[in-house]
């Protein structure tokens, strides 16, 4: 997972955690019912020839198969979402960081699909299928009836196979390629899913203008700290008026004399403690630089 350099706040971690509850919440739910309908199909090619058998199987596992890509596209919208809002503060790369946090998910979701074939293909679906690994499952052979494209694998030899109408058990390597194809397919319509909904989210994130309150708010505080930095200008070239020679320790005495402000920068960026001043200041190097700097513009700009 890439490492988050920003410091997430509670808001954000606690929007991931719920945006992540409620997909895995979908999912189980999408996944149980579709072990139903998957039983459901086993049982109605008990009664059918094996040539006919992989029609029924691909009509509802493709069906399933769309639903599943759809509900992982939208966690991802609402994670990417998320994440696009909070990248500047936290530092995130947001497409990254939305795979890397999905990822359980989406494994979850293949482990579904290799359950699922292997309930639909079970011509005696009980509830020991639960206990079948997709490591010691046999699919049978007219799993290979249908096209490529909804396999995700090639043409295969069939020197080593079983007639593809027939209920023979493939081999490992066969039924391993079988779910290797399912996978394949799956994710690549998850992956046109997701870019689809980053690109969306990425368009109305950039079409958003500014609201009118965040423009005046930022005018504000410019405008305060250009007023801030004139006064300091104007003391210093006074000061130097009357006393060209006036530097160092003596001059921030002067300053905290005429009560000289900071800089709005310098309190803003949390750098500058309250009670602070000028004559204190000049005791830390990195203070001296930004004095002797300030005292430097002033005097530029006469």
């Amino acid at each position: 997972m890439p490492r988050l350099r920003g410091q997430p706040n509670r808001a954000f971690i606690a929007a991931k955690e719920a945006a992540l509850r409620l997909a895995q919440q979908k999912l189980n739910q999408s996944c149980f019912a579709a072990r139903m309908v998957a039983l459901g199909v086993a049982g109605a090619n008990e009664r059918v020839e094996p040539k006919s058998k992989s029609v029924n199987f691909y009509r509802h596992f493709l069906q399933w198969q769309v639903e599943l890509t759809a509900l992982l596209a939208d966690a991802y919208r609402v994670l990417f979402k998320l994440a696009l809002a909070h990248s500047a503060a936290l530092k995130i790369e947001p497409e990254g960081w939305t795979r890397s946090e999905l990822q359980p998910l989406i494994n979850a979701a293949l482990e579904a699909i290799d359950d699922w074939c292997i309930v639909a293909c079970d011509e005696f679906p009980t509830a020991m299928s639960e206990f079948v690994s997709a490591n010691s499952w046999r699919a049978p052979a007219w799993l290979f009836q249908v096209s490529a494209v909804y396999r995700g694998i090639g043409k295969m030899k069939k020197a080593h196979m079983p007639p593809s109408d027939s209920d023979e058990k493939l081999s490992a390597a066969h039924t391993r390629l079988l779910l290797t194809g399912a996978h394949r397919v799956f994710l690549r319509d998850l992956r046109v899913a997701a870019e689809f909904a980053r690109d969306q989210e990425l368009v109305a994130a950039g079409s958003v203008a500014p609201s009118a309150s965040h423009v005046e708010q930022r005018k504000r505080i410019n405008r305060k700290g250009r007023e801030g930095r004139e006064k300091l200008h104007n003391l210093i070239r006074t000061l130097l008026t009357k006393d060209p020679s006036l530097e160092g320790l003596e001059f921030c005495r002067e300053l905290d004399r005429h009560h000289a402000k900071p800089l709005h920068d310098w309190i803003k960026r949390g750098e500058w403690r309250t009670g602070l001043t000028f004559a204190e200041a000049w005791a830390n190097s990195g203070w001296k630089k930004k004095i002797r700097r300030v005292r430097q513009e002033a005097m530029k700009r006469r």
